[in-house]
């Protein structure tokens, strides 16, 4: 087991948390190396040299921080074709709650022992792996915003919704889109584009299209531009689990969408989000699942 532990996740002392994982590790007599972003170079190099013990010693490679660290630990190790544990230590922990992993580090740590794996769809966005969702307009300020928020008032769910309603009031941004799916092209103008992977998010904003995830697809939804009042409602209405019938939001289930951005900004780079990270990516954006599956480690 190569562990790639973020420094930067959770509540939980770094040290605390390594400790709990080479405890139980040790105790099971499993070969293993905790490796903290706090080396030089980061996430980046603490990944990329756990790979490499990994495919030397026949190792699986494990990620242990909320889901943007489990999306760059789940690339290498898809690119690698080496099997995947996740500890999941963020604030919403979307992936492991839908593969009904542990939370508890000790016993999330315990299940890595397991000898069994589960393919596991993944989606990709010009070439980036995300497990839970990408998307792009008022979702990545959202997170932009949400991020400041937690460095002044801390890593709380409730913090997250009080940045994402001082998000949406100040938002005035519009996107215009040509979108190409197996249905053919059209153009549109939303405040959010969401492209989910995530079985567990949709069922909680109540949407039908969750079980398009376990047959294979992604869910695309599409927001229409909207005063920040009737955004507001709309937030409130997702809390609820009740965006089913909304029409302010348009849903798509797809194996492949081709997204361009129109206008004079055509050129020019824009904001993704994945899987809670904020990337520069050019225009068009082609999202799609992934050619291979995830062998995620999961309990027996």
């Amino acid at each position: 087991m190569f562990v790639v532990l973020n420094a930067a996740s959770g509540a939980q002392p770094t040290a605390s948390v390594q400790a709990v994982i080479e405890a139980q590790l040790r105790e099971a007599g499993r070969d293993h190396a905790v490796l903290a972003s706090t080396v030089t170079g980061g996430l980046e190099a603490a990944t990329r040299h756990a790979v490499e013990l990994a495919l030397a010693r026949g190792g699986a490679l494990v990620a242990a921080g909320g889901d943007g660290t489990l999306n760059r630990v789940a690339q290498a190790a898809l690119e690698a074709d080496l099997p995947f544990g996740a500890i999941a230590l963020g604030t919403f922990n979307y992936f492991a709650r839908a593969q009904a992993l542990p939370l508890d580090v000790a016993a999330a740590t315990r299940a890595l022992l397991s000898p069994r794996l589960r393919a596991v769809q993944v989606g990709v966005v010009n070439g980036r792996v995300f497990l839970v969702n990408a998307s792009l307009g008022l979702y990545p300020q959202l997170l932009a915003d949400r991020e400041q928020f937690k460095a002044r008032f801390g890593r709380h769910r409730a913090v997250a919704f009080a940045a994402a309603i001082g998000t949406i009031l100040q938002s005035r941004r519009r996107l215009d889109l040509a979108v190409e799916a197996q249905a053919g092209t059209r153009t549109l103008r939303t405040a959010a584009l969401v492209v989910d992977n995530n079985r567990l998010q949709l069922e909680q904003l109540g949407l039908p299209e969750a079980e398009a995830v376990e047959q294979g697809r992604l869910v695309a939804m599409f927001v229409k531009p909207s005063a920040p009042g009737a955004l507001l409602g709309l937030l409130a209405r997702a809390l609820l689990r009740g965006l089913a019938g909304t029409p302010e939001v348009e849903r798509l289930a797809v194996r492949r969408l081709r997204v361009t951005l129109l206008g004079a900004a055509a050129r020019a780079t824009l904001s993704v989000a994945v899987d809670g990270e904020t990337l520069r990516m050019s225009s068009p954006l082609e999202f799609s699942v992934a050619p291979r599956p995830l062998q995620l480690i999961v309990p027996p």
